[in-house]
């Protein structure tokens, strides 16, 4: 009896708890409990099955919020509902992950990471879209430190990636690189990152920011957007890049940018690789570090990267700025070199009007075919069938026109191959200046040998024969020509070459490389000539 007693009151007693939280009577089809606004507790309610079943699961249909304490909290399931200690997240990719697994917020929602300020994290893994982690989460996550006040909410990383589709808006932190040649934040394979309330630190020979295969930068208009800070211990050397693209875009403009402090870097911006795409749009730099009053190039863009600048003017000296290797900047490339003559692809109809470099051309003749064998730096054009010179080389008659006969007309004449179909009058001299031939050591007189007098080109000039009797002498050109000259005439220029008694000289039809002078006695003779 006494046993029965006891269970009798021990029913009683659990009924009476019970009574004392749950109402007496109830809807249909709900349940007792409290959804509250995740901040607190407080009393219990009927909550109907269909305000329920949004929740299952950890959907959420408002707005929520996860609280990091990188001191206190602690990473578990459940995490972040505290604003801090254990019931907070203890770092900010536990947190983002719950948003991606098991925290789901509702269309109209947004997914809030609130962190504490001062604090070290190089999270374990890249920042992934939902398809990589294999939850059901998505659409943007706001990671915030404290807007108002960025510079006071500093987050120390060795590294952090957002990646595979993640989308992840940042908003007020002091970004510090912990060591040396570090890049504080990685955006890759389709990431998204947008910022705005930022200041970004010290990066000692490293980056802020390297975009990747595809991933996207872009600043938020309006807010704070401050590099560097006076007092900052790393001055002025405090990165080497502040935004590296490698295949990556960006999109920055409406912003207002402040560089209060004098600094020293390679490049603020560097774009690298044909998939590199970026644009500065309006945006307005103030402070000590802006324009030239920073030291390094504005920007490097090559191997096929673009960049858009606008009408903004990116702190450094644009005396540094490099583009090379078909980057392009503002629409103006630079077509880059691709090697030897002999590299060139195949011109035909189907790569005419490409533009390439070579960079051993031997021929400087706008217009003319190039060949290799030397060191000239030249630029190539295709026309459909064959390459041609279309940079490069000298250019001794720039300012120079010729009539074309037809109604006035008048083409440039720039050191190219120019055909004349009528009566042509010049009004001042011609010059040649193709280069100076030369004579072998020993040649052109036995013991003495002949030379070229000094301002003699491979069009005209003179040459002067050694003492002793010799037969031939040999001028070679100062490179191989495009096409051999039609005839080369020699005349005497002293008495001996002149005197009667001398057997006439003659010439071999000269080649593409030299061209030969014979006679029966050329000792001490000097001849004039003109090879056309």
């Amino acid at each position: 009896m006494r046993r029965i007693a006891l269970a009798l009151l021990s029913v009683f007693f659990i009924s009476a708890a019970f009574a004392q939280s749950a109402p007496p009577t109830m809807p249909d089809r709900s349940v007792y409990g409290r959804l509250g606004s995740g901040t607190g507790s407080g009393p219990g309610q009927a909550i109907p099955f269909a305000t329920l079943s949004p929740y299952v699961g950890g959907t959420y249909p408002g707005s929520i919020t996860l609280n990091v304490d990188h001191t206190l909290g602690v990473d578990q399931n459940g995490c972040g509902n505290a604003p801090n200690g254990a019931g907070a997240c203890k770092t900010i990719l536990y947190a983002y992950q719950r948003f991606q697994t098991n925290v789901k917020v509702g269309p109209a929602g947004t997914a809030t990471i609130q962190s504490d300020c001062g604090f070290t994290e190089t999270p374990s893994g890249a920042f992934l879209g939902p398809s990589s982690t294999g939850g059901s989460g998505g659409g943007v996550v706001f990671i915030i430190g404290n807007q108002s006040s960025p510079a006071s909410c500093t987050w120390t990383s060795a590294g952090w990636s957002v990646d595979d589709g993640a989308v992840i808006s940042l908003r007020g932190f002091k970004t510090i690189n912990a060591s040396t040649g570090q890049t504080w934040l990685s955006v890759t394979k389709m990431g998204l990152v947008v910022f705005t309330n930022m200041l970004w630190g010290s990066a000692v020979n490293g980056a802020h920011v390297s975009l990747t295969d595809g991933g996207v930068l872009v600043a938020e208009a309006g807010g704070t957007y401050q590099v560097g800070a006076i007092g900052d211990a790393c001055l002025p050397s405090c990165f080497n890049y502040h935004v590296i693209n490698n295949g990556g875009s960006f999109e920055f403009g409406g912003q207002t940018i402040t560089v209060p402090a004098a600094l020293t870097f390679n490049a603020w911006y560097a774009g690298q690789g044909s998939g590199a795409n970026g644009r500065w749009g309006t945006n307005t730099f103030s402070g000590a570090g802006s324009g030239s009053g920073s030291t390094g190039a504005q920007y490097s863009v090559i191997d096929s990267a673009n960049l858009q600048t606008g009408s903004t003017t990116l702190p450094g000296l644009a005396t540094s700025n490099l583009i090379a290797t078909n980057g392009c900047v503002n629409k103006t490339c630079v077509p880059g070199p691709i090697g030897t003559v002999s590299a060139l692809p195949t011109c035909n109809a189907q790569s005419a009007g490409a533009v390439a470099t070579v960079t051993d051309a031997n021929g400087q003749f706008w217009g003319g075919q190039p060949s290799g064998g030397s060191s000239a730096i030249l630029q190539e054009y295709c026309n459909g069938s064959v390459w041609s010179i279309s940079g490069g080389g000298e250019s001794t008659a720039s300012a120079a026109y010729v009539n074309t006969g037809t109604s006035g007309g008048t083409v440039p004449l720039l050191n190219g191959n120019n055909i004349f179909s009528g009566t042509s009058t010049f009004s001042n001299q011609i010059i040649s200046a193709s280069g100076t031939p030369t004579i072998a050591s020993g040649a052109c007189g036995t013991g003495a040998n002949g030379a070229v007098v000094l301002g003699s080109t491979n069009q005209s000039g003179s040459i002067t024969i050694g003492a002793s009797a010799t037969t031939t002498c040999t001028i070679s050109w100062s490179a191989t020509l495009a096409t051999a000259p039609n005839a080369c005439v020699f005349f005497p220029m002293n008495a001996t070459a002149a005197a009667t008694g001398t057997t006439l000289a003659r010439n071999s039809a000269p080649t593409t490389s030299q061209v030969v002078l014979t006679g029966g006695a050329l000792a001490n003779a000097n001849y004039g000539y003109v090879c056309l």
